[in-house]
């Protein structure tokens, strides 16, 4: 399972890069109609029928593992990864609504109880009035838009929530967080892509609180699940 989440991985990886580029990741660029115009071109509806054949076009727990694996993206902490969430959100959304037709009922997406409290959270508590005006257009964090609360009760609606306790996503967080930063499109800030601007913000203001804050979140979270070991660092 670990090699097939890999392979996902990668294109999920691609598909991150592309909307990031396109500066859709942002409370004013995220627009469903712009994210499916880059989901459509990019066939990301083809990871359901990976390592399927001819006499069979898909596996159902292929199905499975593309749904869980973009799900995991939504129990990623807005802190540490703000943009994640939102990310997570849309892709779980066109990918459930592009799986193939199964004969029983269609996969449902697993989801932790915490993670859809904090979400819902997020929304009644009216975060984006909180957070300053320069935040909340910098980044997405917990601040959720009109179409994010569209989907989520589209996909209410449609059932396509099994919401759980508890629910394991350290290997799937484990690949993201991997192949995301091998990629060179980490999902947090590294301690090697922000070093040399921590730098200089000493040198000129001294250290930024808040960023110490998040790489110190992100660099936690990657020890928790084993991550430093399986890139090889100290």
């Amino acid at each position: 399972m670990e090699k097939q989440l890999h392979l996902i991985a990668l294109d999920f990886v691609a598909l991150y890069r592309e909307v990031s580029r396109h500066s859709l990741l942002t409370p004013e660029g995220l627009d469903m109609d712009a994210f499916q115009a880059v989901f459509d071109r990019m066939h990301m509806e083809y990871l359901h029928y990976a390592g399927s054949s001819p006499t069979q076009p898909f596996h159902v727990e292929v199905v499975e593992n593309v749904l869980q694996l973009a799900a995991a993206y939504l129990s990623l902490p807005t802190d540490v990864s703000p943009s994640s969430r939102a990310f997570g959100l849309y892709l779980v959304f066109f990918l459930y609504a592009s799986q193939p037709c199964i004969e029983t009922t269609p996969v449902r997406v697993h989801v932790p109880l915490a993670t859809m409290q904090s979400y819902l959270d997020d929304i009644t508590d009216g975060v984006e009035g909180a957070e300053s005006q320069t935040a909340a257009a910098a980044q997405l964090g917990r601040r959720v838009t009109d179409g994010e609360r569209r989907i989520l009760l589209a996909l209410h609606k449609a059932r396509a929530w099994h919401i759980m306790p508890f629910v394991n996503f350290s290997v799937h967080l484990q690949t993201l967080l991997k192949v995301h930063d091998a990629e060179g499109v980490p999902l947090g800030r590294s301690v090697a892509q922000t070093q040399q601007q921590q730098q200089q913000v000493v040198d000129a203001v001294g250290a930024d609180t808040a960023l110490s804050k998040e790489l110190e979140a992100y660099e936690a979270m990657k020890r928790r699940l084993g991550l430093n070991d399986a890139l090889g660092r100290n």
